[in-house]
């Protein structure tokens, strides 16, 4: 009986380590929590000589993204383009005014720049 009694606080303890960890960076909880996602499904369509806006957000459900959400995440197109004169910034931003009429296909994709993850997605852009 007493070795199970000695062992409830050495249990607790380490119990409340690995529940802190999420707010220290902690690496194995890193490896654990890998749910990053481009939350868009479109993006409007647009019209050739008139200013495109849009937004790309991503959300998370790890405890770290309470403290960080999007300031360390990164925006890119990895494969295919947008519409000629509009362009993503590093901070899911598009902006500018479409110079040409068709379909865009491309792979947007989300970086968090410190912690090693990444996730992409296929679009399309209308311009008519």
């Amino acid at each position: 009986m007493i070795k199970k009694l000695l062992f409830i606080p050495a249990a607790l303890a380490l119990l409340a380590a690995v529940m802190a960890a999420p707010l220290a960076g902690c690496a194995l909880v890193d490896q654990l929590c890998r749910d990053l996602a481009i939350t868009n499904k479109t993006f409007p369509d647009g019209t050739v000589g008139a200013l495109y806006t849009g937004q790309m957000t991503v959300d998370s459900n790890c405890d770290w993204w309470r403290l960080e959400g999007n300031n360390l995440i990164e925006y890119s197109v990895k494969s295919g383009s947008v519409p000629p004169g509009v362009e993503l910034d590093a901070k899911g931003a598009f902006y500018g005014v479409p110079s040409a009429a068709g379909v865009f296909a491309f792979d947007a994709s989300a970086r968090h720049a410190v912690r090693n993850m990444e996730v992409s997605k296929s679009f399309t852009i209308s311009i008519h």
